[in-house]
């Protein structure tokens, strides 16, 4: 259990420190607020929200920089005999 070994404060200190920045935007969005600023169960019941609606926040993926320059389409007969 993590309060026998920290303190309320320091669990979502840690649990926020752990979160990427995008995530950290929405979980703040949501929480009308920065994450830090709620007690223990305000986070809790924010976080239990959050998990029970997560379908309605589509995950999308971010944009390493990196793009496919061309591709080559080559069909089956071609790729054995080359």
């Amino acid at each position: 259990m993590p309060d026998a070994w920290f303190s309320t404060l320091d669990t979502n200190e840690m649990f926020y420190s752990g979160l990427n920045l995008h995530t950290r935007m929405v979980v703040d969005k949501f929480a009308n607020g920065t994450l830090l600023d709620k007690s223990y169960n305000e986070v809790y019941e924010i976080l239990e929200r959050i998990a029970n609606n997560d379908y309605q926040y589509p995950t999308t993926r971010v944009m390493t920089g990196r793009r496919v320059s061309e591709a080559m389409e080559l069909d089956a007969i071609t790729s054995l005999t080359t």
